[in-house]
């Protein structure tokens, strides 16, 4: 009887623990699995965002000629590919909105990528230049451009000066193929720029014209005179000198192929002996007067 009731009351005891056991492992489990609320979501959801907005920028930016063959290859699920421009436009807002509620229903804290389609206006401030702070540093810029345009118009021929001149436009000068009228209209517009500078009574100096200084351009453009030319003539020489040794000691068989292969500026190769020879000497002639021309002071070679 007593190994009965102790039997009992064991299995009781064993009962009890595992049913606890169990309620705790449940309650557990039940808390582990709960899904908790994830940043994923909202990741996805801006992808998909920055994906609508890349395609709404490449349909606004795309011909009618090729709308579909480029929106074809920017796929956005909801959005039907076709050549109506408005109506994927219309679409891709419609479906920027669900994606907005979207992110609100998942309450993601990050903000909403901007769409760089919708801020034209954002755009055009940009790239808009900033006033300068110098009215005559301004002015002087616009100094410039009349005189360039000037030089352009006197350097150029009449059949092309129309065309020039409108690929460098004025303000106030009228293009056409008067070259006389239309450099007056400059020197005119060049005057009235200064007398805007001097309002300002700015020290820095006017901007000299290039038009109206060929000589000082001419005597910057003279090459100056360096060792590097007398350093050429005289290689020109050992190489005129090589050649006529070549000549006088080669057989008239060999000759035309000998002198090919050592040529030298003018002189023509040729079978002919003394032609060469005489070309030869002639050019020698040219070579030192054009070494006392540089006034190369080595001794000649």
């Amino acid at each position: 009887m007593k190994q009965t009731l102790l039997f009992t009351l064991s299995s009781f005891a064993i009962a009890t623990f595992m049913t606890a056991c169990t309620g705790q492992m449940a309650d557990t489990m039940a808390v582990v699995g709960k899904p908790a609320l994830s940043s994923d979501p909202c990741a996805a959801i801006d992808k998909k965002v920055m994906r609508l907005d890349r395609f709404t920028e490449v349909v606004q930016n795309t011909s009618a000629f090729h709308l579909e063959e480029k929106a074809a290859a920017l796929p956005v699920p909801g959005i039907t590919v076709s050549n109506n421009r408005k109506q994927m436009l219309r679409d891709a807002k419609k479906k920027r909105a669900e994606l907005s509620k979207e992110r609100q229903t998942y309450g993601c804290k990050t903000p909403m990528p901007v769409s760089t389609a919708q801020m034209p206006d954002k755009k055009a401030v940009v790239s808009k230049p900033a006033l300068s702070s110098d009215p005559s540093a301004d002015i002087d810029k616009k100094m410039i451009k009349p005189d360039e345009f000037t030089t352009k118009v006197n350097t150029t021929s009449v059949v092309h000066v129309e065309e020039k001149a409108a690929a460098l436009p004025v303000p106030g000068i009228t293009v056409n193929n008067n070259k006389e009228e239309m450099v007056s209209d400059a020197e005119k517009k060049d005057a009235e720029l200064e007398v805007e500078r001097q309002k300002y009574a700015d020290e820095t100096p006017m901007p000299v014209s290039t038009a109206q200084m060929p000589d000082k351009k001419a005597v910057v453009s003279k090459p100056a005179l360096s060792s590097d030319l007398c350093d050429t003539i005289d290689k020109k020489l050992i190489k005129l000198y090589e050649f006529t040794i070549m000549v006088n000691n080669t057989s008239a068989f060999h000759l035309e192929e000998k002198a090919a292969a050592l040529s030298v500026p003018g002189i023509t190769v040729s079978n002919n002996k003394k032609k060469m020879l005489k070309d030869a000497e002639k050019k020698r002639a040219e070579l030192s007067k054009e070494r006392q021309k540089y006034g190369c002071e080595t001794s000649k070679k």
